[in-house]
């Protein structure tokens, strides 16, 4: 529970600043913002990529995806010198309308989810050293791009805790409060009647392969080993805002399987709920919705950088199976029908990493700031 402060000057405005959505870190933001009392706290989300509708979704993602998928090329391109002339350009090209639209809506606190907009909002040029800025950090370990300036740091892991003192942040701002998640992943769902409302079968087993931004070329080949199997199987695709994917896999059949596909919605936890196994990346925030719910995955085609790193890590821990090629993706596949139990344990070492009130700690502690 929140306390509501002594009588002040409330609601405060209060920015979550995010890439792009959909996203991880759009939905870690979301997550967050559930529990913030409004009668403290006015929530605004700022997506970068909206700060400059034609030009910006290009230059953002560029950006945003060169810091999440390769951060040894960001560092390349921001510190050598050959681009000086380029490394103030990255700020003064958001700052002025972000800064112009931070002090429009009276913004007293900005809560960034990923490291970009806390490189933008901390940046000394944009001189907003009175608002608190506060970091959440949405993958298992911590890259080296987050400012030393911010007030207080929100972890996932303690692996992510000693990645940020390495880099030089002072241990007193940073929290390990495990990675927030939105609530309705602490929603009971009874299987059979959930799969009955969904149109699924409760006597074939559910795959979930999370589609997003990706190409059709992982998604055939897990279609493929799954009618290869020789098993019956029902493959809910979610394809998120990829109108081509939608296309193409809706002209995908193969035997055996019972395919669904779901465009971008915006509360995916019952067909979480559902399966018996995921198939897909490594993003921090799909594997913590899975611990939630104590599911098995299998990871598959991660992006470089962040995403292989977890993939890695919850491996060495055996709380997700990890197949680095598809020769790998169809053995596990076998495995998965041969030995239903081991991939339940994976499940439940996967839950033992998640900390169910992790968003409702971290609002509380960012109250807490704002209204000392």
């Amino acid at each position: 529970m929140i306390s509501v402060p002594p009588a002040g000057n409330y609601p405060l405005n209060l920015a979550f600043i995010y890439g792009y959505k959909p996203s991880g870190h759009y939905t870690a933001a979301m997550a967050v913002a559930q529990f913030i009392p409004r009668e403290i706290a006015r929530v605004h989300f700022i997506n970068l990529s909206d700060i400059y509708p034609h030009l910006g979704p290009l230059v953002a993602k560029t950006y945003l995806q060169i810091l999440q998928k390769t951060p040894n090329l960001w560092g390349y391109l921001y510190n050598n010198s050959l681009f000086t002339g380029v490394k103030p350009f990255i700020p003064e090209f958001y700052m002025n309308k972000i800064k112009q639209l931070i002090v429009k809506k009276h913004i007293s606190a900005i809560v960034s989810t990923h490291a970009f907009s806390s490189i933008l909002t901390s940046h000394k040029s944009m001189n907003l050293k009175h608002i608190k800025n506060f970091a959440v950090i949405t993958d298992i370990y911590a890259h080296s791009f987050w400012p030393k300036t911010l007030n207080r740091y929100f972890v996932p892991t303690k692996e992510a805790h000693d990645n940020l003192e390495e880099n030089g942040i002072p241990p007193e701002k940073i929290t390990v409060s495990g990675m927030p998640v939105r609530k309705e992943f602490s929603q009971k769902y009874d299987p059979n009647s959930q799969k009955k409302e969904l149109g699924l079968s409760s006597k074939i087993p559910v795959f979930l392969i999370s589609g997003g931004g990706r190409g059709l070329g992982d998604i055939k080949d897990a279609l493929e080993i799954l009618s290869k199997s020789g098993n019956k199987a029902q493959v809910v695709i979610l394809c998120g805002e990829n109108k081509k994917l939608i296309k193409e896999t809706a002209e995908y059949k193969k035997p055996g399987l019972t395919i669904k596909i779901l465009p971008y919605i915006k509360n995916p936890s019952a067909y979480y709920s559902v399966s018996d196994c995921m198939i897909g990346k490594a993003g921090g925030i799909t594997i913590f919705e899975m611990a939630a719910l104590k599911k098995p995955l299998i990871i598959y085609s991660p992006l470089p950088g962040q995403e292989e790193r977890n993939a890695a890590y919850l491996s060495k821990r055996r709380c997700a199976v990890y197949a680095k090629s598809k020769k790998e993706l169809e053995e596990r596949v076998g495995d998965f029908f041969s030995d239903r139990k081991s991939f339940r344990d994976c499940g439940e070492n996967l839950n033992a990493l998640y900390k169910k009130d992790a968003a409702l700690s971290i609002s509380a502690e960012i109250i807490k700031e704002i209204t000392s």
